[in-house]
């Protein structure tokens, strides 16, 4: 081809890769989801003393806010029934320990983290690693709870061992928690169901089984039960108090849990 026409190529190339550029990088931020912090590990805790508490809308996948990013990139605003539409957790292996389960079904108070994350927990102007290390890591213990309170229940001798919670395996939980000899059948019954309520609370799925993601969001509620602070340990005082929430019938109670389940595992 003619020479010229070479030339004015090459004269147009360094403006037509600079627009090129601006367009990738605007494509880039406009798409790249950001997360930041609105305060404590998860960032809202939970209305039992102040029932109009409002929880606030968080994006549903956070991810590290890049320091070199502007704030302006726009959020994305799930849809209803992609927020509050669980995936389906694994069932939990025969195998898994059941030691924390059995100390949260027999003792008083279950602590489930480790001293270094408390140690963590409780320093002062926490950086934003530390509290996106605190958020993970607490994911990582409620699900260690929430496995080892599944396999405790589905390995005893009513349970059916497939990994998860039916309502029958919950029941007996529920009420061997208060069953005493001097219990009337009325007051069994009344037990079991209260006992049904809560499951179909807890069974966000809808799909009539507990597994241990669903256990964990629950767990995690009970762990800021009465300060509304989520400190690890899970006391007899905060048991009582969420059994006695999901069965208050406040219906701002599941989307408290379904808050839970979407600040643990998204």
């Amino acid at each position: 081809m003619p020479s010229q026409y070479w030339t004015n190529v090459t004269n147009k190339l360094p403006g037509f890769l600079m627009q090129t550029s601006a367009l990738t990088l605007t494509a880039d931020l406009m798409t790249r989801p950001h997360w930041g912090y609105g305060g404590g590990i998860f960032g809202f805790g939970f209305g039992y003393v102040n029932p109009t508490f409002m929880i606030p809308s968080y994006p549903i996948m956070p991810t590290f806010t890049m320091p070199y990013y502007p704030q302006t990139i726009p959020q994305y605003t799930p849809t209803y029934q992609q927020q509050y539409t669980p995936q389906n957790a694994d069932g939990v292996s025969n195998s898994y320990s059941q030691n924390l389960g059995y100390n949260f079904i027999m003792g008083e108070d279950t602590k489930f983290v480790s001293n270094r994350w408390q140690q963590l927990d409780n320093k002062a102007n926490k950086t934003s690693a530390e509290e996106i290390a605190l958020r993970n890591k607490y994911s990582d213990f409620i699900q260690n709870l929430s496995k080892s309170f599944i396999a405790t229940l589905d390995n005893n001798k009513v349970g059916n061992k497939d990994g998860y919670l039916s309502k029958e395996e919950f029941q007996s939980y529920f009420v061997g928690q208060y069953l005493t000899d001097e219990t009337t059948d009325e007051e069994i019954n009344k037990l079991k169901q209260d006992s049904d309520k809560i499951f179909d609370m807890i069974d966000i799925a809808n799909n009539g089984k507990l597994d241990w993601k669903e256990i964990g969001a629950f767990m995690s509620m009970a762990d800021s039960a009465v300060n509304e602070k989520y400190d690890g340990t899970i006391t007899a005082d905060e048991k009582k108090a969420v059994l006695k929430e999901f069965l208050s019938g406040n219906p701002n109670t599941q989307s408290f849990l379904k808050q839970s389940y979407l600040n643990l595992y998204t």
